[in-house]
């Protein structure tokens, strides 16, 4: 039998406070969806979109590593994800915002996420 695999593809940015790298990186998502939403004719993003995309059942992983591991944990545990993929780039952090996210990713988020999945 073939084994189903699943996986997720996430607009991501990882700090170490939640609330400041919310804050940090709502202008910038907010203008990125507004300049995609322009040409379909989306009205334009709202932070209420945003939180709610950030929050624990949203589409968005925006936080410190202990909030994104628990995110992709239940992911994990309610759609039997077998691959996530964190697009860090989306709007255009700083090159400091995006290091720290890759940084965060690597050495907390994924050696959690690996630990988690193995018990």
């Amino acid at each position: 039998m073939n084994k189903f695999e699943v996986g997720v593809h996430m607009h991501s940015l990882f700090g170490e406070n939640s609330q400041e790298i919310a804050d940090y990186y709502y202008p910038l998502y907010s203008a990125q969806m507004n300049r995609v939403g322009k040409s379909r004719g989306w009205p334009p993003y709202q932070r209420n979109q945003y939180d709610g995309g950030i929050s624990d059942s949203g589409a968005l992983i925006i936080g410190n590593a202990s909030e994104s591991v628990d995110k992709i944990l239940a992911m994990e545990e309610t759609f039997g994800l077998t691959r996530f993929s964190a697009h860090m780039d989306v709007g255009g952090p700083s090159h400091a915002a995006m290091m720290k996210s890759i940084e965060i990713f690597g050495n907390k988020i994924a050696p959690e996420v690996r630990k988690a999945l193995k018990k």
